[in-house]
């Protein structure tokens, strides 16, 4: 029995479920008295021996758990990364409604949940879950097993990250001083010459990383389909200054690529390169290996004239 400040008496019944803890309210007294808010005890507690929450209506129904799991199941045309990030997602939305009737999940409930991701920095990930709640009821709605969406219009109400493009260079003659320190760069020579390969092929690092020799092909580069972002193979043409840089006897290139007729995978460049990138002293802003393609993005870089300094 609970008191309030104001003296009204009310029967609650409290328990666990899963872990969780409940509380449903059977009555005012003495409008119920205390026999039957004891009858109404019993009737809860063998519903929960009987493994039913008391709380929710919709015993017969589906969990959240077990839709979220089979829609899971079915994912095939994601990659594996995907589906190990998704699935981590997941497992906390489980975590909260795991044991929860799919149809008794409420905008309110879905909405405090993903504020608390929101609350810890999060703001990226919070939609990112809802979209797969989301995905999780659409596949219920399929099945005919509830009728409604709590995620339904929860984007305009979640906060928005502003997204910041990563920097690049602007200008052709910034391109042309990074290319001299490139060039000039003490370290790994490995990385030096990855960075310039990635200068002048503008491919992601993970595709210049895991190359392989039988993907070179005279003037062409094969990409194959599993290592690029959108999972399409796609022909990159390699410049007369590339085949240089590769058929040169000091390019560590060679040495790996020829060890790479094996399975093992080389990692050219990494973090090591991204680091290299930051520290060059002409850039006083971050940038990145990718943040080369970028450059090419402009319409009038790639003009005949354009010319960086000779490898």
């Amino acid at each position: 029995m609970l008191i309030s400040p104001e003296g009204t008496k009310s029967f609650y019944f409290r328990y666990a479920w899963h872990g969780k803890r409940f509380e449903i309210k059977i009555g005012k007294y003495p409008l119920t008295p205390l026999v039957g808010a004891r009858k109404k005890r019993d009737d809860y507690l063998l519903m929960v021996e009987n493994g039913k929450n008391p709380k929710y209506k919709s015993n017969n129904s589906k969990l959240f758990r077990d839709i979220a799991l089979d829609w899971l199941q079915i994912q095939d045309d994601l990659s594996d990364k995907t589906i190990v990030t998704t699935a981590q997602r997941l497992n906390r939305c489980i975590e909260e409604f795991g044991y929860i009737p799919i149809s008794e999940i409420d905008s309110i409930q879905m909405l405090t949940f993903l504020q608390k991701i929101e609350n810890r920095g999060y703001i990226e990930t919070a939609k990112r879950t809802k979209s797969i709640i989301s995905r999780v009821y659409e596949y219920a709605n399929i099945l005919n097993l509830t009728n409604i969406n709590p995620t339904t219009g929860l984007s305009r109400i979640l906060k928005n990250k502003k997204s910041n493009n990563f920097p690049f260079v602007k200008k052709i003659e910034d391109m042309r001083h990074l290319m001299f320190d490139i060039s000039n760069y003490q370290g790994m020579i490995e990385v030096q010459f990855a960075l310039k390969i990635a200068a002048y092929t503008f491919v992601r690092p993970s595709e210049l990383r895991f190359s392989r020799w039988n993907e070179l092909e005279g003037d062409i580069w094969r990409m194959p389909a599993e290592r690029t972002k959108l999972k399409r193979g796609r022909l990159v043409p390699l410049s007369t200054q590339v085949k240089t840089l590769i058929s040169s006897s000091t390019c560590p290139l060679n040495r790996f690529l020829e060890s790479l007729k094996s399975d093992l995978r080389c990692p050219i460049i990494g973090s090591i390169a991204a680091r290299l990138l930051h520290s060059l002293r002409f850039f006083v802003s971050l940038i990145t290996i990718v943040s080369l393609k970028g450059f090419f993005r402009q319409g009038d870089v790639c003009a005949p004239s354009t010319t960086f300094v000779p490898i």
